[in-house]
């Protein structure tokens, strides 16, 4: 994670790297949307202040099983939603979501939130 020496402590570029491709993310901080690119734009090359990246250690070594590119209500593409797994067809969902918020990067993890089965409901 890297942000621009004028914003110190706000996230504005995501580099993930995966076994076969990277993905930038990167905060377009005039409407606060997000775009993601498999090369760093040459608009984001002050982006140079690293930030410490253990938000993403719990992480490290699962599968990405899906990805979304959200829009909010008044047609701006601000959000990203990723989900992780231990395995591609096994073991618990890890989401992270990333939405631009104030020419930052926001990020947050979730677990389970709630679990329902129709299994478990009484008849």
């Amino acid at each position: 994670m890297s942000a621009h020496p004028d914003l110190p402590a706000g996230i504005g570029v995501i580099e993930l790297r995966f076994a076969n491709c990277a993905v930038f993310v990167c905060i377009e901080d005039e409407y606060d949307t997000l775009t993601c690119a498999n090369a760093l734009p040459p608009t984001y090359s002050d982006y140079t202040h690293r930030l410490d990246a253990s938000f993403w250690d719990g992480l490290i070594g699962k599968s990405l099983t899906n990805a979304w590119l959200m829009t909010n209500d008044r047609g701006y593409p601000d959000a990203i939603q990723l989900r992780f797994r231990d395995l591609p067809n096994a073991g618990n969902y890890s989401v992270v979501q990333m939405y631009g918020e104030a020419s930052q990067i926001v990020l947050t993890e979730f677990g389970i939130v709630r679990r329902c089965s129709f299994e478990d409901e009484p008849a």
